[in-house]
């Protein structure tokens, strides 16, 4: 082990070569500062569902293989419940939108959750007011998040107070609870949840409601104790396939479409959000690992570099402590406590930094990050034993060669031409290997974001604005419409259902060869294609159904065609539009009408 000499003369050549010392700190703590971030980020991804209490019993149940995850019916749910006793408690999710009057007299349209009240006992989800058995009892039960309850009362309690709400007429709802945000869950909290039935009820949807007819809504279950409801997959799917075979294309069933039991803890990788959820991909934050590998890698080789770089002059050093007595043993492990304590140091600052830059990692990432987020005591230790492995490895080569010199090598100048010959070719090699790499990865990385950025969408996106207000009003459309077109600058208004990235509204269709296929449906005025400048291949006069290219084709329009009719279905043609894209450039394009 060194001795307090050793450890003297590796604190006086620190001293010596200062500018060496900050590179050495200062690179090794951004590239940890980086790696930690990554870490700390793939730690909560791979975290994400991990605290609810009976997790290992809760299921969401899922259309596999499909083009468009679509739900299930409200209906479904129950069905399952009733066949198969392994369920113990169900749970649907199904989003709408309502007015909301405020007490200060603000009156808007609300995004909110329409559930069942088993939401609090099937997820672990913390209420600030209100307990789990007694929210959502009744159709005129509602539960604020915390920052919307907030809002509205300030820091009085928000339980038993009312709202004046509603989606069919406004009526008096109750706050029958508070609910904290819903932390690491694959679920995004909403700011207004509501009684399932309150909608199942809503005169307009209601009949259809009925039976298999909309299949929106995201079915959960929590299953008995000690019950394996995965096992039971192939039955539900024969149990249900009247209705999934009239639902799925033949594409679908061939690519092997089926209904899934997910685990709770796996939605989130499914790819399928869900209309309140969010969701992640393996293979990017095997990429993110990858890239935390490769930083580390690079940080350790550079701190290497500049180490056995360093070794020559240090050479004449060595020398007198070799002379004065000291054995290879004591140099070796001097220069690794040496190489220690300078990792130690640059992880220090890295944690600094880390902490500083974690904000703004959490925006590029599009992430509610907290810093130390699921980091227990294992995650510390962890990270010790990263910093002494690499302080380690990163001081072995120098140490290896400063202490098994001899005297005279340093008077003839062999050694630093040994260091600089071997050693520094090799890892300088290695380290121009991976900066090729990652330049080549940069350049993919960049053409594909300036794709992203600057293909054709087939629709005008700029100077665009889209937002929602009650559009089953129809003077309140109108009135909007009026306002809009009185603010100078505003050249033209449309009001719609659905607009490009954001379709909800689809049915299915068989095709003149038979086969089912899905079809986005827009409800637009007449402006809708002009405001969002999708280029007409040809129009007629009369009122009727815009189509897109692809499905006038897949029907087998022409440019004289006035009517579709087949299968049951009758639409008047108003005309043909280009394709335009209304999903990411990882889907094909849709059938549009």
């Amino acid at each position: 082990m060194p001795s307090l000499l050793n450890l003297k003369y590796s604190l006086r050549s620190l001293k010596q070569n200062k500018f060496t010392l900050f590179i050495n700190i200062f690179g090794f703590s951004v590239s940890l500062a980086f790696v930690i971030m990554i870490g700390l980020y793939i730690n909560r991804e791979y975290s994400v569902d991990d605290f609810h209490v009976d997790k290992e019993r809760i299921f969401r149940i899922d259309q596999a293989n499909v083009d468009e995850y679509t739900g299930f019916p409200i209906q479904f749910a129950e069905d399952l419940a009733a066949a198969f006793p392994e369920v113990d408690k169900i749970l649907r999710i199904v989003e709408g939108d309502v007015d909301i009057q405020i007490p200060t007299g603000e009156r808007f349209v609300q995004r909110v959750m329409f559930t069942d009240n088993s939401l609090f006992s099937v997820f672990s989800f913390d209420l600030k007011e209100g307990d789990a058995g007694s929210v959502l009892l009744t159709q005129k039960d509602i539960v604020l998040s915390e920052t919307f309850a907030s809002r509205l009362f300030g820091s009085e309690p928000a339980i038993g107070k009312s709202l004046f709400m509603g989606a069919d007429s406004m009526e008096y709802f109750t706050v029958s609870g508070v609910v904290r945000d819903f932390g690491n869950s694959h679920l995004v909290c909403p700011d207004v949840i509501m009684s399932l039935e309150y909608e199942r009820n809503n005169k307009y949807m209601k009949p259809y409601y009925k039976g298999y007819q909309m299949w929106n809504s995201d079915t959960y279950v929590k299953a008995v104790r000690g019950s394996n409801l995965p096992s039971k997959q192939d039955e539900i799917n024969d149990y249900f396939s009247k209705y999934t075979n009239a639902l799925w294309s033949d594409t679908e069933k061939s690519n092997g479409a089926h209904i899934e039991v997910v685990p709770v803890t796996d939605i989130y990788f499914t790819g399928r959000c869900g209309d309140f959820g969010r969701c992640n991909d393996k293979d990017f934050l095997s990429v993110m690992i990858v890239t935390a590998l490769l930083i580390l890698i690079f940080a350790g080789i550079n701190y290497l570099n500049m180490s056995v770089s360093q070794s020559g002059f240090r050479a004449k050093s060595a020398a007198i402590q070799r002379l004065l007595g000291s054995s290879k043993g004591d140099m070796f492990w001097g220069f690794i406590t040496e190489s220690v304590g300078v990792c130690l140091v640059s992880g220090i600052i890295a944690i600094l930094l880390a902490w500083i830059a974690y904000p703004w990692f959490g925006r590029v990432m599009s992430a509610d990050l907290a810093f130390g987020e699921n980091v227990g005591w294992w995650g510390m230790v962890s990270f010790v034993v990263v910093i002494l492995v690499i302080g380690t490895l990163s001081g072995w080569i120098p140490a290896t060669v400063i202490s098994s010199f001899k005297p005279i090598e340093v008077a003839r100048g062999t050694l630093r031409r040994k260091t600089k010959t071997v050693y520094s070719k090799v890892l300088i090699t290695f380290q121009y290997t991976i900066t090729t790499i990652l330049l080549g990865c940069t350049i993919i990385i960049a053409r594909q974001i300036d794709y992203m950025q600057n293909s054709d969408l087939g629709f005008d996106s700029e100077n665009v604005i889209a937002f929602s207000y009650d559009r089953n009003n129809f003077t309140s459309r109108q009135s909007v419409e009026h306002t809009l077109r009185a603010i100078p600058g505003v050249e033209n208004v449309s009001s719609c259902s659905d607009f490009p990235t954001s379709v909800q509204n689809s049915f299915i269709y068989r095709d003149k060869e038979g086969v089912v296929r899905y079809v986005q449906r827009f409800y637009a005025d007449t402006n809708f294609v002009s405001v969002l400048g999708i280029p007409v291949l040809y129009e007629h006069v009369n009122n009727g159904y815009w189509f897109n290219e692809t499905i006038a084709k897949r029907i087998g329009l022409t440019e004289e065609s006035l009517v579709y009719a087949d299968n049951g279905i009758y639409a008047d043609v108003k005309g043909v539009v280009k394709d335009f894209h209304i999903h990411d450039f990882s889907h094909a394009i849709d059938e549009v009408w």
